[in-house]
């Protein structure tokens, strides 16, 4: 049975929860998605593990364009500049710079978001690339991001959860660096033609609210839930900093949670070993136990 928001707030109740006014139960309610948000911030937990994938769009480079040094707008001339392009990134002429462009007006009307500080150009070629790249709206983090044909642009160290960049095959129409930002990717260089990128990440628990009738933490672990509200519940400031969540007892709940939510067999290669397999041997070599 799937746990509900009511569920929480009856659990919550006969947990220490007193104030039932109208403004108390607006304020518990929040309490349950930021205990929520911080559990499922807390492990790379399998159920919240989603693929993504994103289709890189080519340069545009018809048409020209004039522009003045110092300034920002920029007039082309046979363009169709369009509102997709605003926060991406043109090169004008024979500089090498590239400017992010902060507006469009019109299909031969834009402005960058900084001065141009190439020589003035009057029928300059131009390249706009799409470098940026909205993340999903549900991502709390993102793990390996790979490229369909140039390889893995990323990779992430587990045991401190960070990401590293590292270099991709050297191919010009291949991006090589990745950069993740709460809102966007960004990738470096723009590519000449459309391209596929796939990448998987943590999604974060859905926010629950009143016409919600369940949330999306999994039934099997209601007890974890059920514990870190608890935890919160029982100090006196209700565990404003979530503090109790990062104290050993709790971890040590969280960890054997996480390692039961993880599937009990690992696949091993059919005749390529000899000898007997320490199946947590193999595990403990691939994933991090007590990540943070």
């Amino acid at each position: 049975m799937a746990i509900s928001l009511q569920n929480l707030e009856d659990y919550c109740k006969r947990s220490g929860w007193n104030d039932t006014s109208a403004p108390g139960l607006e304020e518990l309610v929040n309490f349950i998605n930021d205990t929520l948000q911080i559990l499922g911030g807390m492990r790379n937990w399998p159920f919240y593990q989603k693929n993504g994938r994103v289709s890189l769009t080519a340069a545009y480079t018809t048409g020209t364009a004039a522009i003045t040094q110092n300034t920002t707008a920029v007039v082309g001339t046979t363009t169709a500049f369009t509102q997709a392009m605003v926060g991406q990134f043109m090169q004008i002429g024979s500089d090498v710079r590239v400017y992010e462009i902060a507006s469009v007006t019109d299909g031969t009307h834009l402005t960058l978001a900084e001065s141009f500080l190439g020589t003035t150009e009057t029928v300059g070629a131009i390249s706009i690339r799409y470098q940026r790249y909205a993340t999903p709206s549900d991502m709390a983090r993102c793990g390996i991001i790979e490229h369909r044909t140039a390889g893995k642009l990323t990779e992430i160290l587990w045991e401190l959860w960070q990401r590293k960049t590292i270099d991709a095959p050297s191919v010009s129409t291949h991006p090589t660096y990745v950069a993740v930002t709460p809102d966007y990717f960004y990738f470096t260089p723009g590519v000449s033609a459309a391209e596929q990128v796939w990448f998987w990440y943590i999604q974060r628990p859905a926010i629950l609210s009143a016409n919600m009738t369940a949330c999306d933490w999994p039934e099997r672990l209601r007890y974890l839930l059920n514990a870190a509200l608890k935890e919160r519940l029982a100090s006196a400031d209700r565990d404003a900093g979530a503090t109790a969540l990062y104290g050993t007892r709790f971890e040590v709940l969280a960890n054997r949670a996480w390692m039961a939510s993880h599937p009990s067999v690992v696949p091993q290669q059919v005749g390529a070993q000899t000898g007997a397999i320490d199946w947590m041997d193999n595990l403990r070599g691939k994933i991090a136990i007590t990540p943070p």
